[in-house]
């Protein structure tokens, strides 16, 4: 709500021309806007879905390609088995095998050698150089020993003498050979470097048992090149510079679409070749795209179903597809495509800036349908906006033309009526105008007679008052000099008649002191009545020293209003002294629960008369002049800096509408029976006019009444004093 007023408020400084543009352009700028959004989230959606295609179309070829070359090497090892079963090959003859395999290599050119290798080393292996041309190559006797390489004539015929001589040869130690003695059955072998051609190789195996010993007798071997592989791979279109590779679980790779050759020359020696992993490529997207996939599954041991991502590289969005290759055989790779965003990109971006450049010209055509829009509204309000200045100012006699008859021409029509109207209506203003200043002359000098009297009213209900009070406070004095007077008087009485008890007992001790003998009993007996009537005469005359000291505390305080330091169990005590003659006839206890000592600083004699007109009117209002039985309760205590009072009688209450009106001046329910109503009015004025404190009462019918007081206090002279 409080975001909507503010915007009201900004809204409330713009000029209305502006606001019509701003409101035009905004709509065209929001609309062309929204719809270029939308048009480039479609176009996301659609280039996922082409990438998407062309990657799962992508990975199929390879499916596909992959299948039949790989599955070719296998055939041929079935079919030169088959052929060994059905006796037209002898595996024992090392010559027609070698010129079998030749013809062979005729055939399925995708094969760069077949060879079999038997359980006594030996080897017989037909193979396609570089070149083109074809060699056999075969250990002297059949047998591990010296590899003997023959060259060949278009028929297949080695020739007759070897073309060289290579290190001695044992078939049984090579891996592919080992691969199928394990597996005792069809297998591949580890992918591996061909030297010869500087190329990666894999072999084909499969094992030849004796039928009757089950013994192994020899291993067919077909070998591929895997760079016919990385040569399909380079022929596949995958976007504009899209690319593919394939890698073993362990990261190695096999290969790929890019030029970059699968292993590593260490040096000169192709024997030390170690293979590349797709993590090490120099190729970008391919290492970053290996990267990925080992941090995504931490182990690629892991991928076991086709997965598709999009990933960051470069900070470019890429589609990624990666999808297990697995045979029966031991084959277990990954085909792994990756295709840029921005090759798919190149026309949506270029109708995202269509859309922008649409945008930016609906734009500038809506501010100038907007500033011509603004101008044919604008212009008849501001010809309004001229004459109800000029109005403002008093020149009623230049009406607004009307030249339109739509909404703004109703507008100046009901204008001009306005203005007719208001013109009699300022005409009649002012006549009334004129007669209510005559009248408000006529009524100030009333009201100032009026005020003078009030005023002189008030200050004599104030002297009134200031004497009521005074006079209240003499009749609370005057009390207590009754009480005090009446409360003397025994202990006087009782001492002047031990004095006149001591002068019968002096005659008499006189009268036996004129004899020449003395009845010392008698003496004793006399002096003993003197002792006991000066006792008695010393503890009166004490009682009546405290009286007066009492009284006299009490008066000065109730009679002057000067601060001074007064201990507040003496001043509470004082009063009840005071007040004694009051409740010594009654069955009213009185009760002072306060701790001492409790010196402070302040004034006594406000406390003083607070405490009195409470007391009396307890004894006058709660206990019916005394006739009640009941207990008065003083409470004091020192709660912080100030001084709490807690005061309570068990009388017989207030009624709701007394206690309403308690503090209220000249209230009383003995009207006509001596009560004047100032009694707590002057208490609540001394509490928070003099003590600057605060005084609540609570009181029921028949429960009793509770005043608690509480104002601040001084523990010791303050400084300033």
């Amino acid at each position: 709500m409080l975001h909507f007023h503010s915007l009201k408020q900004i809204f409330a400084k713009i000029s209305l021309r502006t606001l019509l543009v701003v409101l035009f352009a905004i709509q065209i700028f929001v609309a062309v806007g929204l719809t270029g959004y939308l048009s480039f989230l479609n176009g996301q959606k659609a280039v996922d879905d082409l990438a998407s295609q062309l990657q799962e179309e992508v990975t199929s070829r390879i499916h596909e390609h992959l299948k039949a070359y790989l599955e070719t090497p296998h055939l041929i090892n079935e079919n030169h088995y088959n052929a060994t079963k059905l006796g037209l090959l002898d595996i024992d003859d090392p010559v027609l095998l070698g010129r079998f395999f030749w013809h062979q290599l005729q055939v399925f050119d995708s094969v760069s050698t077949i060879y079999y290798g038997n359980n006594e080393g030996g080897i017989v292996l037909a193979g396609r150089q570089i070149d083109g041309s074809f060699n056999i190559e075969q250990t002297t006797d059949f047998a591990a020993g010296p590899y003997q390489i023959f060259d060949t004539n278009n028929q297949g015929v080695r020739s007759e003498q070897p073309a060289r001589i290579a290190n001695d040869f044992d078939a049984r130690q090579r891996p592919w050979y080992k691969a199928a003695q394990d597996a005792a059955q069809a297998a591949w072998s580890e992918i591996f470097v061909i030297y010869a051609r500087r190329n990666l190789g894999i072999a084909a195996n499969l094992p030849v048992y004796d039928n009757q010993t089950n013994e192994l007798k020899g291993v067919f071997t077909t070998q591929l090149v895997v760079s016919q592989i990385a040569d399909f791979l380079g022929n596949l279109e995958i976007g504009k510079t899209g690319e593919t590779f394939i890698m073993e679980r362990n990261g190695l790779l096999v290969a790929s679409s890019t030029k970059e050759l699968p292993f590593i020359m260490v040096d000169e020696n192709l024997a030390n070749a170690q293979r590349l992993k797709a993590t090490d490529s120099q190729d970008n997207l391919v290492s970053s795209s290996a990267q990925y996939l080992e941090q995504a599954f931490n182990d690629l041991h892991h991928i076991q179903t086709g997965r598709r991502f999009t990933v960051n590289i470069d900070d470019e969005r890429h589609y990624i597809e990666v999808t297990p290759l697995k045979d029966d055989r031991g084959l277990d790779w990954l085909i792994v495509v990756a295709v840029p965003e921005n090759d798919f990109m190149g026309q949506i971006n270029e109708n995202t800036r269509t859309t922008i450049l649409l945008t930016i010209c609906a734009l500038l055509i809506a501010i100038l349908i907007g500033i011509l829009t603004s101008r044919w509204i604008i212009h008849p309000i501001l010809s309004l906006t001229n004459t109800a200045q000029k109005l403002s100012m008093g020149q009623w006699n230049e009406p607004l033309p009307v030249e339109r008859s739509d909404e703004l021409g109703l507008l100046a029509d009901a204008f001009n009526s306005m203005v007719g109207q208001l013109k009699e209506s300022f005409a009649t203003l002012e006549t009334k105008n004129k007669e209510i200043q005559t009248l408000n002359t006529d009524l100030e000098q009333r009201v100032a007679h009026r005020t003078a009297d009030l005023n002189a009213k008030m200050d004599e209900l104030v002297q009134t008052r200031n004497e009521l009070l005074q006079s209240e406070k003499m009749a609370s004095l005057g009390r207590l000099v009754a009480g005090f007077a009446h409360e003397i008087n025994t202990p006087i009485g009782v001492a002047v008649g031990a004095a006149s008890t001591l002068n019968e007992v002096a005659r008499q001790v006189n009268a036996l002191l004129q004899y020449d003998e003395v009845d010392e009993h008698e003496l004793l007996s006399l002096l003993e009545s003197v002792d006991e009537a000066a006792d008695l005469t010393l503890s009166n005359l004490r009682r009546a020293v405290r009286l007066v000291s009492s009284f006299k505390r009490t008066a000065v305080d109730q009679s002057s209003e000067t601060a001074r330091l007064f201990d507040v169990y003496e001043t509470v005590e004082d009063v009840n002294n005071s007040l004694y003659n009051k409740f010594k006839n009654t069955s009213i206890q009185i009760t002072v629960d306060c701790p001492s000592p409790l010196t402070l600083y302040g004034f006594p004699g406000a406390l003083d008369q607070i405490l009195t007109n409470l007391m009396m009117n307890s004894y006058v209002h709660g206990f019916d002049d005394g006739k009640r039985e009941g207990q008065i309760r003083i409470k004091t205590k020192l709660n912080g800096e100030k001084l709490h009072i807690e005061y309570t009688d068990t009388g017989k209450g207030m009624t709701q509408e007394a206690l309403n009106n308690i503090f209220e001046p000249f209230f009383t329910t003995r009207r006509g029976k001596g009560g004047t109503g100032l009694g707590m009015y002057i208490c609540y004025n001394l509490i928070t006019s003099q003590l600057s404190g605060t005084v609540t009462c609570q009181s029921e019918l028949g429960k009793g009444t509770v005043f608690t007081i509480e104002y601040p206090v001084h523990t010791s002279v303050p400084e300033d004093v």
